[in-house]
């Protein structure tokens, strides 16, 4: 009978100790694989919004088109969709009292806070006699926070000037006062100094989906 040199016994040791370590991550890996996976927490709900920009009622006036924004909150941020976009250049037709723009909205949203819920803001131009782009009214709406299709009214104004003569000067020039950024009207800090007259109004249709708020305690 031959005895194994010191070598070899510890080149025997090291391989015992090779497939004890292999049966052991064996059995782990069993026992992992065994384990349900952890659910991850969402990282907010979400809402998704589609419909149109049906059309606008506005009297004396013969053409317009429409550009639309959407203002949110700080803890709102978009899937997919555009924030803003621009219709065509409608004009009156003899069997209807409104303008039909027909102009799609599509856009999906993500939060984890209801607080700033978006709205859509609405800016409406057409052409004058002399075919110069005129601010024919603004206008902002909510977009709906039930599920489901929603039809709304949305009422346009527009500023005035603060005088006559620039009320005349503005006329003559082709020139009537409006905002520089179209979303000011959904903020509060310094409407209360701005003068406005009802322009007409909006006819926009909301379809609104919703997943995951009953998760953040919201019905």
């Amino acid at each position: 009978m031959m005895k194994a040199g010191p070598r070899a016994l510890a080149a025997m040791s090291e391989a015992a100790a090779v497939a004890g370590n292999h049966k052991s991550a064996a059995g782990n890996g069993a026992m992992t694989g065994s384990k349900l996976p952890v659910a991850v927490p969402a990282a907010g709900f979400q809402v998704v919004c589609t419909g149109q920009i049906e059309g606008i009622d506005y009297p004396g006036v013969n053409n317009l088109y429409c550009r639309y924004a959407v203002t949110y909150g700080t803890d709102w941020r978009v899937l997919h969709g555009a924030e803003a976009g621009l219709s065509q250049l409608a004009y009156r037709s003899n069997q209807e009292e409104g303008i039909l723009l027909n102009f799609p909205i599509d856009i999906s949203f993500q939060t984890t806070n209801p607080f700033g819920w978006p709205r859509l803001v609405l800016s409406v131009y057409g052409l004058d006699g002399l075919g110069r782009d005129v601010i024919r009214g603004y206008g902002a709406v909510h977009i709906p926070t039930t599920a489901g299709r929603t039809k709304r009214q949305v009422p346009l104004f527009k500023p005035l000037s603060s005088s006559l003569m620039q009320q005349f000067t503005a006329w003559l020039a082709g020139s009537p006062p409006e905002y520089f950024d179209s979303k000011f009207i959904t903020q509060n800090d310094g409407r209360e100094v701005t003068r406005v007259s009802s322009a007409g109004k909006a006819t926009v249709v909301f379809n609104v989906a919703r997943h995951g708020m009953t998760q953040f305690g919201y019905t």
